[in-house]
């Protein structure tokens, strides 16, 4: 069962009575390339975009695929023009092995995005990691 919040509900201006339908929009990407910059520039990947009537990201999922350094994984917010860093996820150093597992963090994000708008995603350092964001789709 998926709870609302009423905030959630005030921002994207749907009435209290009016029938809302979600759809599942899970986005998925891989990312790699080493980036420092946190103005946005520089190689940044699309996780999830906004849908027409907007999407609301629940949480975001990250799980490295080598062994890792300490370094950061940054949270972009693209609005068709400019691209705002909204939030920074530290990396520690860990080394994957038959016991010990890869890097992993779970980020309750909590973001309406609106219609047009994306997540993008860069890592500090030239490891791997693969991001799934978890959200759904407004329609009415």
């Amino acid at each position: 069962m998926l709870y609302i919040c009423y905030k959630h509900i005030i921002v994207l201006k749907i009435m209290i009575n009016e029938r809302a339908k979600y759809t599942a929009n899970l986005g998925a990407v891989t990312i790699s390339t080493a980036n420092s910059n946190l103005d946005g520039t520089g190689t940044i990947s699309t996780l999830i975009t906004g849908a027409s009537n907007g999407t609301f990201v629940q949480r975001i999922f990250i799980k490295a695929g080598v062994s890792t350094t300490q370094g950061m994984i940054r949270i972009f917010l693209f609005d068709g023009t400019k691209t705002r860093l909204i939030k920074e996820i530290p990396v520690f150093p860990t080394t994957k092995s038959s016991i010990n597992s890869s890097f992993r963090a779970f980020v309750p994000i909590a973001l309406n995005i609106a219609s047009g708008y994306s997540l993008k995603l860069s890592t500090q350092n030239a490891e791997t990691f693969y991001c799934t964001a978890e959200g759904f789709n407004w329609t009415y």
